[in-house]
């Protein structure tokens, strides 16, 4: 399925594999023109600099929130382990 989104004033065409897919990108390009709105607001830059830094603070949040959710898996392992251990010498 082909769709098309804009991003910053610039139409990008995309092909997608299910409707999903679809929803994610519509979302995520509507983020992005949030983050160039707001850097608007705050540099004055090119547009292509714009599009630069959001895409910039995007990946950098995304990677924060990927930390978040491995230290949470993590967290949730070294739980586990912990309970069966409990569990072994409660016995």
């Amino acid at each position: 399925m082909k769709i098309r989104v804009e991003i910053n004033g610039h139409t990008i065409a995309m092909t997608i594999n299910d409707q999903w897919s679809e929803e994610v990108a519509r979302i995520a390009a509507k983020n992005i023109n949030r983050e160039i709105d707001k850097l608007k607001k705050q540099f004055d830059a090119s547009e292509i600099e714009y599009t630069i830094m959001a895409a910039l603070s995007i990946a950098m949040e995304n990677h924060i929130n990927i930390q978040k959710l491995n230290n949470n898996i993590n967290k949730n392992q070294i739980n586990n382990i912990n309970n069966k251990i409990n569990e072994f010498f409660e016995k």
